[in-house]
C-alpha cells in the first residue's frame, strides 16, 4: 500500500509537516488542563487550545471530530469532489457511551457541521473499525487492503481525545492517569491522522510493506508475566509479509506513552526479535511530546514515520511502527521509501 497523501492534527500542529517537525525537534505540548485529580490537583495534558476557541465547552467526541476534519481535509486536499463521493473510507473513532461503534451517518453529519468542516464523503462509503486503543488504526489499514483490491484509492483515518471527563475517569480507574500519586501513568492527549492509500504506481511519500497482529497475555491487570509474546508475533508477521530480515530495520516508532510496562515490552521485544546484535535500532516515542493520543496514536506514528522517510530524517528508511491496547492486542507495521533498493 502506497501512502500518497497524509494529514495530521495535534497540539503541536494542524498540518503533518509542522507537527512532524515539532516532534522531531523535541517540542512538548504539555500544560495544565481544566480537570483535577482526586486530590483536587490540576492535571497535565496535551490539549489543543484552539478547540476551546472554536467549540463552546467541547466534549471529547466533539474535539476528536474537529481534529479528524482537519486531518482528512489535509489528506484530501488534491482529491476532487467527484472522487471523494466514491472514495472508500475506514475510520477508527471513540465508541459511543454504550461502547458501540459510532454510526457512519452520524459521523458524516458531525464532520459537515464542524466549525472547520469536511465535505464530499458519503456515509455508504464509510466503515468504522470496532477495535479500541491505538492498534485500531492498524486494523483500519488491514481493512483498507480489502478495499484496495476493488478501488484505486482508500482513505484511512483515526482520531481521539482523552481531554474530557469520561476518558480521564477511565484512565484513573485503570490507574493509568499520571498524577502526583501515580507518576508512572500517562499524560492524556488528543490528535488525528489520515492516510490516503493507493495501489497503483503513482509517486508515494512512503510504502507500507507488511502488517501483523498478536495478543499479549501478560497485562498489568493480571498476574501473567510479561514476555512480549504479542508484540513479537505482530512484528514477525509484518516482517514476514514484507520479506525483510529484522536486522535490516533502521528505526522503531512506538505508541508507548509513559508507563513502565510499555517500555519493558519494547526491551523484551528487541532482545527476542533480533537474531544478531545490532549496533543501534533507535526507538522514537511521539508520546514524549504529545502524550497518549488514544486511538489516534498508531496512525500518528505512521505519519511521523513516513515524514522521517520522505525527508531523510532518520538513520535509514526501513521503519517498524507499533501500537496496542489495554486488552492485549498488539499491532506492527513496516514501511519504507517506495524506491528502497533493498526491497
Amino acid at each position: 500500500m502506497k501512502i500518497t497523501a497524509m494529514g495530521m492534527a495535534c497540539p503541536l500542529g494542524l498540518r503533518w509537516p509542522n507537527a512532524a517537525a515539532a516532534v522531531r525537534a523535541g517540542l512538548v505540548a504539555f500544560d495544565e488542563i481544566d480537570y483535577v485529580d482526586d486530590d483536587c490537583e490540576a492535571l497535565t495534558g496535551a490539549a489543543l487550545g484552539r478547540l476551546d476557541e472554536l467549540l463552546d465547552r467541547p466534549s471529547y467526541r466533539a474535539r476528536a471530530t474537529q481534529l479528524l476534519a482537519w486531518a482528512v481535509n489535509e489528506a484530501l486536499a488534491d482529491v476532487s469532489p467527484a472522487e471523494r463521493s466514491r472514495l472508500p473510507v475506514v475510520l477508527a473513532l471513540p465508541p459511543t457511551d454504550a461502547g458501540q461503534a459510532q454510526r457512519r451517518e452520524e459521523i458524516i453529519d458531525a464532520l459537515h457541521s464542524c466549525p472547520v468542516p469536511t465535505h464530499g464523503l458519503r456515509p455508504e462509503m464509510v466503515a468504522v473499525v470496532p477495535s479500541q486503543g491505538a492498534s485500531a488504526g492498524f486494523r483500519a489499514l488491514e481493512w483498507a487492503q480489502t478495499y484496495l483490491a476493488q478501488s484505486e484509492r482508500c482513505l484511512v483515518a483515526a482520531a481521539d481525545s482523552l481531554i474530557g471527563g469520561r476518558p480521564l475517569a477511565n484512565l484513573a480507574r485503570q490507574r493509568r492517569l499520571q498524577t502526583e500519586r501515580n507518576p508512572d501513568g500517562v499524560i492524556p492527549g488528543e490528535g488525528a491522522a489520515a492516510l490516503l492509500l493507493s495501489r497503483d504506481s503513482s509517486p508515494a511519500i512512503a510504502e507500507i510493506h507488511g502488517l501483523g497482529f498478536g495478543r499479549e497475555p501478560g497485562l498489568p491487570s493480571n498476574d501473567i508475566p510479561l514476555r512480549a509474546r504479542g508484540v513479537l508475533t505482530a512484528a514477525r508477521q509484518a516482517l514476514s509479509a514484507a520479506g525483510w530480515d529484522p536486522g535490516s530495520l533502521d528505526l522503531r516508532i512506538s505508541d508507548a506513552a509513559g508507563d513502565g510496562y510499555a517500555f519493558k515490552e519494547q526491551a523484551l521485544l528487541l532482545a527476542r526479535l533480533l537474531r544478531e546484535p545490532k549496533p543501534q535500532l533507535p526507538l522514537r516515542l511521539p508520546a514524549t511530546c504529545l502524550g497518549d493520543m488514544g486511538l489516534a496514536a498508531g496512525l500518528c506514528g505512521v505519519v511521523l514515520a513516513a515524514e522521517s522517510i520522505a525527508c531523510h530524517q532518520g538513520p535509514g528508511p526501513r521503519t517498524i511502527c507499533f501500537a496496542g491496547n489495554t486488552e492485549g492486542e498488539r499491532g506492527a507495521l513496516v514501511l519504507t521509501t517506495s524506491n528502497d533498493p533493498r526491497t
